[in-house]
């Protein structure tokens, strides 16, 4: 009997569910690949629209949160970046879109560089770190359904 309580034990514990990797992917990389941001757009509601019916965060309060935790998510963002070396050829805009699933885990982002691309390289580490910080932060609010919130940003 205490051997089966050990194995299934050992069984639930090792085969815990484990968050998904992040697929990040440049709006031009995933145009060259065939791929279509609007197939993500139909099954991510917006996080806030014009018309609040089709938004997920319809009234003011929830719409009050959802801004303060997005500042402070691209605040992270920010910092992170900075902490694993990644430098910016002046200042920097870019264009951010984040699919996020109920539980405000980031699975799918998508980004353009509107100034000041960078090479080849450091737009890997950009990548890598953007990956990391993904791996290790979920955004502060959650929801019923799977949303999506877009913004240009800049780094200095």
């Amino acid at each position: 009997m205490k051997t089966i309580i050990l194995l299934i034990f050992l069984c639930l514990t090792s085969f815990s569910p484990v968050q998904g990797q992040t697929k990040i992917l440049s709006f031009s990389a995933s145009k060259a690949n065939g791929s279509s941001w609007s197939d993500l757009d139909k099954r991510y509601k917006n996080a806030l629209d014009a018309d609040s019916a089709l938004a997920v965060f319809k009234t003011a309060e929830e719409q009050a949160n959802l801004i303060e935790a997005y500042q402070g998510f691209l605040v992270a963002i920010s910092n992170h970046l900075s902490e694993q070396g990644v430098k910016w050829k002046g200042t920097t805009r870019i264009f951010n879109r984040f699919y996020f699933d109920r539980n405000g885990n980031v699975e799918y982002y998508s980004y353009t560089f509107l100034s000041n691309p960078p090479n080849e390289a450091d737009e890997r580490q950009f990548v890598d770190a953007m990956s990391s910080f993904f791996k290790a932060h979920r955004f502060g609010v959650t929801a019923d359904v799977p949303f999506a919130q877009c913004s240009p940003v800049t780094f200095q």
